[in-house]
């Protein structure tokens, strides 16, 4: 059985959040989804475009936490 129900979208954000905070997860992650898919952009490039990125000092800094986490040395990142 089949039900076709037509809603403006008022009703639609009023139902949206209705939801419980696990179903609006879904249903955001579905939406940006299908957003990106509609632009061209894969869920990698997604990732990618909204991870953090590092400035030159913090590339600079990845070196020696390394090497003092190898001689058991305490390591301060702040």
């Amino acid at each position: 059985m089949q039900i076709q129900v037509t809603i403006g979208f008022g009703q639609l954000v009023e139902l949206a959040k209705q939801l419980p905070s696990t179903q609006w997860l879904r249903l955001k992650k579905e939406v940006e989804k299908a957003t990106l898919r509609a632009n061209g952009i894969s869920e990698e490039e997604a990732f990618l475009l909204t991870t953090p990125t590092f400035t030159m000092n913090n590339l600079k800094r990845l070196p020696k936490p390394e090497k003092q986490l190898r001689n058991g040395e305490q390591t301060n990142f702040n």
